[in-house]
C-alpha cells in the first residue's frame, strides 16, 4: 500500500483572503507516493505526467508543462500568481500557453490579468471558462467594487471542451450546479489527473454559493458523476483542504464529500419533517460530519445545515407555487 509523503512545512502556508472568506491555505501532504513525486521544498510540487500544483493563496493552482508551453489551471491572487508565473516560465522553454478557469471566484480568477499579461511577450494565448464564468466573475468584482483589472475567459463552453496539448491531452467538463453554477472539472488525460476546483475541500466544511448559482441539492449528484467517471489510479488536485490531510487526493476523497451533503440533506430534511425551525436545525451536531473542520463561521457546519434549510424550503416554495 503507499504511503503518504512528508508535508510541507506548515510555516509556508498562507491564509486565503477575504474573496473566498476562508482559510485556503494547502498542503500537498496527500500526494501518492507510488505514482507520486515528492514534494520539492517550495510551493512547486510536481505529481506525475509533466503535471504539479502550485500552492499560495487561494484555491490550488495545476500546471502542466508540455512541448507547445505550460497550461495553468486557476490563477490565485495577483501576489502569488506572480511567483507562480516566474517559477513556470522556468520550467517551460515554450513559455505559457494556456490558463483555465475552474469558476469565477476571485482566488481563482484573481490572478488573470497576471497570467495574461504580454510584457515579455510570454502571456497566455488563452483563458478558458464555462460559458456562465465571465457574467458571475463580472457580476462579484462590481459588488466588490473591484471591476478594474479584472480578466475574462475568452473561450468559453457549455458541456465540454478539448485541447491537444502534444504530450497531453487536455478535457474540460461541466458536470451541473455544485459549488456554483460555472464549475469544470479539468483533466489530463495521460497523466489521469483532474483538478476538481472547488467541487470538493478536502475534509473541511465548504463555502456555498447559491448567489453564483451553487446547489447544495445538486452537489452530491455531481460529485457521484464525476466518481464514476474515473478509475482508481486517478489523481485529483481540490481547490482546497485542511493541512492534515492536503489537497491531492483519490476517489474515496471524493466519496466523502459526497457522502457529507448526503447527509447535510437528509439532516435537514428530517428537521423540517419533524417541524423544527432553521435555528433548531442549524444548531444540531449530527455525527458523521467528524472529519471536517471548519475554517471559519460560513465555512462551518451550522453554514452548512442553513444553506441547505434555505434550498429546500426555496424548492418546497416553488413547487407549491405551481
Amino acid at each position: 500500500m503507499a504511503t503518504r509523503p512528508p508535508s510541507l512545512d506548515r510555516r509556508s502556508f498562507l491564509t486565503a483572503s477575504a474573496a473566498a472568506a476562508a482559510l485556503l491555505a494547502t498542503d500537498p501532504r496527500g500526494l501518492l507516493a507510488r505514482s507520486v513525486a515528492q514534494p520539492a521544498p517550495s510551493n512547486f510540487s510536481d505529481l506525475r505526467g509533466g503535471v504539479g500544483i502550485f500552492s499560495g493563496q487561494g484555491g490550488t493552482i495545476g500546471w502542466f508543462i508540455g512541448p507547445d508551453g505550460a497550461v495553468i489551471i486557476d490563477s490565485q491572487f495577483p501576489r502569488t500568481a506572480e511567483p507562480c508565473r516566474k517559477g513556470l516560465l522556468s520550467r517551460s522553454e515554450k513559455g505559457l500557453s494556456l490558463l483555465v478557469n475552474t469558476h469565477h471566484h476571485g482566488d481563482h480568477t484573481g490572478g488573470n490579468a497576471i497570467f495574461r499579461s504580454d510584457r515579455d511577450g510570454k502571456g497566455v494565448g488563452r483563458i478558458v471558462a464555462h460559458a456562465k464564468v465571465p457574467a458571475l466573475q463580472k457580476a462579484q468584482a462590481t459588488s466588490r467594487g473591484s471591476e478594474a483589472g479584472q480578466v475574462y475567459a475568452d473561450t468559453t463552453f457549455e458541456t465540454t471542451w478539448k485541447q491537444d496539448l502534444g504530450a497531453e491531452t487536455l478535457h474540460a467538463k461541466h458536470y451541473g450546479p455544485a459549488h456554483t453554477g460555472g464549475d469544470i472539472v479539468v483533466r489530463f488525460e495521460k497523466a489521469n489527473v483532474a483538478h476538481l476546483g472547488d467541487l470538493v475541500f478536502n475534509r473541511a466544511h465548504p463555502f456555498i454559493d447559491p448567489a453564483g448559482g451553487g446547489s447544495i441539492i445538486g452537489w452530491p449528484a455531481v460529485l457521484q458523476a464525476i466518481h464514476d467517471d474515473f478509475d482508481d489510479d486517478a489523481a485529483f488536485i481540490f481547490g482546497h483542504g485542511q493541512p492534515a490531510h492536503g489537497v491531492v487526493g483519490r476517489r474515496n476523497d471524493i466519496a466523502l464529500m459526497r457522502d457529507y451533503f448526503r447527509r447535510a440533506i437528509d439532516t435537514v430534511e428530517a428537521g423540517r419533517a419533524a417541524k423544527l425551525s432553521r435555528e433548531e436545525i442549524a444548531a444540531k451536531t449530527p455525527e458523521g460530519f467528524e472529519p471536517f473542520v471548519s475554517f471559519n463561521e460560513r465555512m462551518s457546519l451550522r453554514a452548512t445545515l442553513e444553506k441547505t434549510w434555505d434550498e429546500l424550503e426555496a424548492k418546497s416554495a416553488s413547487a407549491e407555487a405551481e
